[in-house]
């Protein structure tokens, strides 16, 4: 036996957590000492470039091979517990049905703390509702395009620290579910919210990084976008590229130090006035604003 292989169980699990679940699970061909272990891999990780799909045959369906290599690779490993579990396919449609099966898979294990998913499904695929009373969860990146239906009453994250929200869908009254999967994560440290027409208001007592990015070149349809609510006392750092109203309601940004401002873009220059923004952050004393526009050489 070579001397990796004569390592105890744990360090070798551990060993093949940093290779992509493609490597790790070929490690079962090695030997007989290899066969069973990853089975117990901790870290699970599935993107489209890992897997020969078409094994040499150009007929084969990508997506139902990637689908199959998913599916056999969570069966192997049973029960086991999955800390960190990332998912990106984005090169064929796989089925949304899947996609949540195995997000149902991995949560019910119970010690999941770390969920990235960025998946392009035949057909929208909505949330399970099982994450948003996870437990464990402290790093949530979702995208692209998956659906929020409703965040139910019984919402509750205490572990999520850092939610990555990538074009992602809020249905049945969008402000109200996205403010209350804010109230369900009590220890909420940074927010990401990219390519959403959000509703517009964020109040967190301890969000302490926030980062909006609107990029699509699409209207704003039915969100009102007269005012803005940033009741966030807690947070230090703000970076906001999007339009800017004129009215702000509600503002506590008692902890503000560095904010950083995008106005440039040429879809939002007639719906931006960002005279009352950059105002009020002087106002709360921040010491350092980073204000990037072209509106003036226009």
């Amino acid at each position: 036996m070579d001397r990796i292989s004569g390592l105890p169980d744990e360090i070798l699990c551990h060993t093949l957590s940093f290779l992509s679940t493609k490597e790790a699970a070929s490690t079962s061909l090695l030997s007989k000492r290899w066969r069973n272990l990853f089975a117990f891999t901790p870290i699970l990780r599935f993107k489209d470039e890992d897997t020969n799909f078409f094994n040499g045959n150009p007929d084969l369906d990508s997506s139902r091979s990637f689908s199959d290599f998913v599916d056999r690779a969570l069966a192997v490993s049973g029960n086991s517990p999955v800390k960190k579990f990332s998912l990106k396919y984005r090169r064929h449609n796989v089925e949304s049905a899947h996609v949540n099966l195995w997000i149902c898979n991995v949560l019910s294990r119970g010690v999941l703390d770390h969920l990235h998913l960025d998946v392009i499904a035949n057909g929208r695929t909505s949330l399970p509702l099982q994450i948003f009373t996870c437990k464990t969860i402290v790093k949530l990146k979702l995208g692209k395009w998956f659906v929020i239906p409703m965040v139910p009453e019984s919402a509750s994250l205490p572990a999520l620290k850092t939610p990555f929200l990538d074009c992602i869908l809020f249905e049945n009254h969008p402000g109200r579910a996205f403010q209350a999967l804010l109230s369900a994560c009590h220890v909420l440290e940074e927010l990401l919210i990219r390519d959403w027409r959000w509703c517009r208001t964020v109040s967190s007592a301890t969000l302490q990084r926030l980062t909006i990015i609107y990029r699509s070149n699409v209207g704003f349809g039915a969100f009102d976008f007269r005012s803005i609510i940033f009741d966030i006392p807690s947070l230090i750092y703000l970076e906001y590229s999007d339009s800017v109203p004129d009215e702000y309601p509600i503002v506590s940004l008692d902890s503000l130090v560095e904010a950083k401002l995008n106005l440039g873009s040429r879809m939002l220059k007639n719906k931006s006035n960002p005279t009352n923004l950059i105002k009020g952050l002087i106002c709360f004393g921040v010491f350092f604003i980073n204000v990037l526009t072209d509106l003036m050489h226009e």
